[in-house]
């Protein structure tokens, strides 16, 4: 199912964010990078299907998922999660287990399947220790994980992660996206990204927005747009250095790193690039 924005604008408070106009096929990730204030949450937001009706802003364009016009002022639809830093509970579980189950049960499926599935997301999250735990004294990272089940027990089609993992350590950070690129390969599960940092998101995606102010600054590849990257996302010390090595070449590399494995490479590559 394509995911497909033209001309997207929204006004915050008289500032606008887009237009934005992407297409973003099936089993595509995309991350949307920015610092604060770029305007990545009302993003994901939209991108979501919360406009009008759980995020009241004026937009315009279009925005459409496989049949679904996500500007309509209609119930946002169940083939969309949307995960965000600070998680919000039903406030009907006593629970992390009946958490999971509120959607499903909501959607009428037989005990079996919903059973079923409680168990496979909690497996992938790596949380069956936390399935009776009620859900108010679950720590920051292990309330990311619970969310991050409940989605996907919903089986969706479109997952929006706007900062979804930032109280997770590093490590478990990268576990859970690893994981989530395994099941978008098996579901063909479009996957949105939003992030102020360039690692470990970017070696996953297919495409990038760059946003400043609401606007768009780039759009493109990762490899295509990996200079200005550096120069505009949370990094370390190492990615740093490419940087600066980068704007000392006369003409671009013949290829560039994504991820840190990759960067140890070029460095090997390239040992009179190293400060």
């Amino acid at each position: 199912m394509t995911l497909i924005t033209k001309q997207l604008q929204l006004d915050h408070h008289g500032r606008a964010i887009g237009p934005i106009s992407l297409t973003l096929a099936r089993g595509q990730w995309l991350l949307l990078a920015g610092g604060n204030g770029a305007g990545k949450t009302l993003l994901c937001q939209a991108l979501a299907g919360w406009l009008p009706q759980l995020t009241p802003l004026p937009c315009a364009g279009e925005l459409q998922f496989a049949e679904h016009n996500l500007l309509a002022n209609a119930p946002v639809p169940l083939a969309v999660q949307l995960l965000q830093a600070a998680p919000q509970w039903s406030g009907c579980a006593f629970n992390v287990a009946d958490e999971i189950a509120f959607g499903l049960a909501n959607q009428q499926l037989p005990l079996a399947e919903i059973e079923a599935r409680i168990d496979h997301s909690l497996t992938l999250c790596q949380c069956h220790h936390l399935a009776e735990r009620h859900p108010a004294e679950l720590s920051g990272g292990e309330s990311q994980r619970v969310a991050l089940a409940c989605a996907l027990a919903m089986q969706p089609q479109l997952l929006v992660l706007d900062q979804a993992f930032s109280r997770l350590t590093p490590a478990a950070h990268s576990e859970l996206l690893s994981m989530l690129k395994q099941q978008s390969q098996q579901t063909q599960m479009t996957v949105i990204v939003a992030e102020m940092a360039l690692q470990p998101t970017l070696p996953l995606v297919d495409q990038v927005l760059l946003l400043r102010a609401g606007q768009v600054v780039a759009q493109g590849t990762p490899c295509a747009l990996l200079p200005q990257l550096l120069n505009q996302l949370n990094c370390s010390d190492a990615w740093q250095a490419l940087a600066r090595a980068l704007a000392q070449m006369p003409q671009s590399p013949p290829w560039l790193p994504l991820s840190d494995p990759q960067l140890i490479r070029w460095f090997q590559e390239h040992p009179d690039a190293i400060d």
